[in-house]
């Protein structure tokens, strides 16, 4: 599949204030968010001229319209287009660490069409519900879901993955990581538990059984998940 990265929002990043334009009543407000996504398949398709449903700006997580109650309606404002439009020329020098406050993303289906991560979204959300027994399909709509910072839909989903599949490593390790971020450490443990007793099958496996059991033996610190998975970073 491709949409990978999959952006992890760390719980120690900041809240920023983001200007914001509401499509439905065409009024700005404020928002805050501990990230900013900017989806590259959609500048491209823009550059080419393309109609575009989705603007290719992403607030991490549901935002909505405080004048109209308009849900994820949503461009940025004047001043905020300029403010990020100069972070973009200063991330051209410095590439962003994983926690900085804007992260760039191309998502995509799985037969190579780019997709914005909403078109995602909902064309999981589709197909889950006409098969929903299938759990490579819950993996990646939760994956899609964590990626654009809709974290309770996500637990929920990988939650449902397992039930599908308990031995599901992907599904296992970001697991674990969001309930780490909502400080529910017993039941992450017990996901990291389940990992750490898979005899791995590649090296994507082999790296997240690793993580869990580094964990478990004391080696790493459980809010060390936060980082994102499998790309962990590791004390020196």
């Amino acid at each position: 599949m491709m949409e990978k990265p999959i952006i992890q929002i760390p719980r120690s990043a900041k809240l920023h204030r983001i200007g914001l334009r509401c499509l439905a009543c065409k009024k700005n407000f404020a928002w805050r968010t501990r990230q900013l996504l900017l989806n590259i398949g959609t500048v491209e398709r823009k550059q080419h001229g393309k109609e575009l449903t989705f603007g290719e700006f992403i607030v991490a997580g549901h935002v909505i319209c405080p004048h109209c109650g308009a849900e994820d309606r949503y461009e940025l404002s004047g001043w905020q287009s300029i403010i990020v439009a100069l972070a973009l020329l200063w991330m051209r020098w410095i590439p962003p660490g994983p926690q900085n406050w804007l992260q760039a993303v191309k998502m995509g289906a799985g037969d190579g069409r780019m997709m914005h991560p909403f078109e995602l979204r909902i064309s999981y959300e589709q197909r889950v519900a006409a098969q929903p027994r299938k759990a490579d399909l819950r993996l990646h709509f939760a994956n899609t879901l964590r990626t654009i910072g809709w974290m309770d839909e996500a637990i929920v989903q990988y939650q449902q993955t397992l039930a599908l599949a308990p031995r599901e490593t992907e599904a296992l390790i970001n697991l674990a990581a969001l309930l780490t971020q909502r400080d529910e450490n017993e039941a992450a443990l017990a996901h990291l538990r389940t990992l750490a007793a898979i005899k791995p099958k590649n090296k994507t496996q082999r790296e997240m059984v690793a993580i869990a059991q580094e964990i478990l033996a004391g080696d790493l610190r459980l809010d060390e998940l936060e980082i994102g998975n499998p790309q962990l970073r590791r004390r020196s």
